[in-house]
């Protein structure tokens, strides 16, 4: 229960941090998630994107083998401070959804 505590929470947090820019320009190299825990059942375990409900994906384990729909991306957009009018960094947690049977995923938070 607690990794999809964990996933609705980070799922929130990027709806609502994506709403302020929507032009999320540059994307890192892909990662995985992985456990890491005192647990040995669940120490090495890798986290991947899970289907929860309409329109709602969540974080889920999948085991000690990484599977290409386990790779997330950091989407980071600059932006103004309009109180400081310094330049600031704001990034999103995404993994892209395949979109088969075409070549083309979409990127979601």
């Amino acid at each position: 229960m607690h990794f999809f505590t964990i996933a609705s929470l980070l799922a929130v947090a990027a709806t609502q941090t994506g709403a302020q820019d929507s032009s999320w320009s540059k994307q890192s190299v892909p990662f995985n998630l992985v456990l890491k825990s005192h647990n040995a059942t669940l120490d090495g375990t890798y986290l991947g994107a899970c289907h929860e409900g309409a329109a709602i994906e969540g974080l889920c384990p999948y085991g000690k083998t990484p599977r290409p729909y386990e790779q997330f991306y950091f989407n980071t957009s600059m932006y103004r401070n309009s109180t400081s009018d310094d330049f600031q960094t704001q990034g999103l947690l995404t993994w892209n959804l395949p979109m088969y049977p075409s070549p083309l995923f979409v990127s979601l938070p």
